[in-house]
């Protein structure tokens, strides 16, 4: 099926689409959980993120590919309380794509939504 999908796209060019992603998951004190997790079929386009959390709260998130961090360029980036327009993270076929949250002090123990991430996908 990959090799006739390849002809296709040499012959007629990729499809490209616009999809959101979501998932939820209860942090576990400072250690990483995944929040969303996805072996990519397609070569994809992050372009925007929104997670949301009880309020009061806050959090830290990271965003790895086959186990490497990707985004940010530190260590962790706190949770914003807004959706958030990232500069366009492109993630290849076949990669394991992973969205990770941790909470900022070792009792943390509430539910973290993946409301939406915004994603641009080449088929």
């Amino acid at each position: 099926m990959k090799i006739i999908n390849g002809l296709k796209r040499l012959l007629y060019g990729s499809t490209t689409y616009f999809t959101i992603k979501q998932g939820s998951v209860a942090l576990r004190g400072i250690s990483f959980v995944e929040l969303y997790r996805e072996q990519l079929e397609y070569p994809t386009t992050i372009v925007g993120i929104d997670i949301k959390m009880e309020s009061n709260n806050k959090a830290e998130f990271r965003i790895a590919c086959d186990g490497e961090k990707i985004f940010p360029f530190g260590d962790t980036n706190t949770v914003p309380d807004m959706p958030v327009a990232l500069m366009n993270i492109e993630v290849a076929a076949g990669s394991l794509l992973t969205v990770e949250v941790k909470g900022m002090v070792p009792k943390d123990s509430f539910v973290v939504v993946l409301s939406e991430m915004d994603c641009i996908v080449k088929k």
